[in-house]
């Protein structure tokens, strides 16, 4: 580990989790900032970008964009036309050459792809900070040792709530599965003197584990882990409708659909509040690190009923991160506008070309397409991108 690395991990251990994030915001903000105001729609090489390296999926979670139950039918996903390893392996190339830092692999199910831990131990090589998410189904002890020894930064493995709860969400049973994977790597870790992969447990808030949210804090306690509550991702057919009517109205129709059903949506006010209240009691008897994204009944309710509420009204993402989905198709966010294609052309050249820049003048004048206003990176943690003024062409 560097010497910054060292500098960096100590500062992170002794302040708050909130203050670090806002630190992190604040040095984000300044980098990218002067682009956003003077830009005219470019940006500085982005710091980040997400893989969704397959659609593919060992799960069918109730809520998903691409297999829940709001779906007319399962996402159809043709494995033949996924980039190939060497395929990613050149773009992590342009990525790494024009200074980009991090890498976040997601799904679909990542470690479906068998080459995934080739692309990871190259991506590491070429000393980029490496996280995946995944479902945890297929953390066999092959895979955690591995993980370990080519030093994956960061592991967040999805878990809805306690084993029936968890499996009956899923469509699956992975809960098993999923912690002794997380017992394999602690344990590879503590054979080999390994600080990582740091490892969280990442619960999604849904009607259907709404009561059951505390039972993940004595788990996690167990198992070593980061705990962090997240707020379900959701739009609607209005929003949809009026995001295309926009002047940047899709240009490519993404096969995932966040209309998740009003019986995963509605979760009951009183009792979510009181679950996480006994989420922070427990925690803090405990010691256990969590992170819970709601305080007052007021916010719950603004988040799941009141379709056109956000908790910011800017939005700065565009400007410094990116995502790529498993046909190379390059994408600003979760929003359906494809600016380019990495078998057409290298990153690099998308990131700033002129569907980019179309797409980052709109979201700079509108503020926030409609479809965007429960995206999970528009949390309290980013509040800086509302207090700076948007000026300038």
């Amino acid at each position: 580990m560097t010497l910054e690395k060292t500098l960096k991990n100590g500062i992170k251990g002794m302040l708050p989790s909130r203050m670090v994030n806002y630190s992190r915001d604040l040095i984000d903000l300044s980098r990218i900032y002067p682009s956003y105001i003077w830009g005219k729609g470019k940006a500085p090489f982005p710091k980040s970008v997400t893989i969704d390296i397959t659609f593919r999926c060992t799960c069918r979670c109730v809520m998903c964009a691409l297999y829940g139950e709001h779906r007319d039918g399962w996402s159809n996903q043709e494995k033949d036309k996924e980039l190939s390893t060497d395929e990613w392996l050149r773009v992590i190339d342009d990525l790494h050459a024009y200074g980009l830092q991090s890498i976040c692999f997601t799904g679909g199910e990542p470690f479906l792809r068998k080459d995934l831990l080739t692309i990871i131990e190259y991506a590491k090589r070429k000393g980029l900070s490496v996280n995946v998410l995944t479902a945890g189904a297929l953390l066999n002890r092959e895979i955690c040792s591995h993980l370990v020894e080519i030093g994956l930064d960061d592991l967040s493995v999805s878990i809805d709530g306690p084993i029936n709860i968890h499996n009956a969400i899923r469509r699956s049973k992975v809960f098993e599965a999923a912690i002794e994977g997380i017992r394999h790597i602690q344990r590879k870790k503590e054979l080999c003197g390994s600080q990582v992969p740091n490892i969280t447990i990442a619960n999604t808030i849904q009607k259907m584990n709404q009561e059951h949210l505390h039972e993940l804090v004595p788990l996690a306690h167990e198992l070593g882990v980061y705990l962090s509550y997240s707020p379900l991702f959701f739009t609607n057919n209005c929003s949809k409708k009026r995001e295309q009517e926009l002047d940047n109205a899709c240009t490519a129709a993404k096969d995932e659909n966040q209309g998740v059903l009003d019986s995963h949506r509605c979760v009951d006010v009183n009792i979510l509040l009181k679950e996480l209240n006994q989420v922070k009691t427990e925690a803090e008897a405990l010691g256990q690190p969590v992170y819970v994204p709601f305080t007052r009944k007021s916010d719950i309710y603004l988040r799941y009923y009141d379709f056109n509420h956000s908790v910011l009204k800017k939005c700065f993402l565009p400007w410094y991160a990116s995502r790529i989905d498993p046909f190379g198709n390059v994408y600003p966010c979760s929003v359906n506008v494809k600016c380019g294609n990495v078998r057409q052309a290298p990153f690099h050249k998308i990131w700033n070309n002129a569907k980019y820049q179309k797409f980052r003048n709109s979201l700079k004048k509108i503020g926030l397409f409609p479809g965007c206003a429960k995206c999970c990176v528009l949390s309290p943690e980013h509040k800086m991108w509302d207090i700076l003024p948007c000026i300038g062409n």
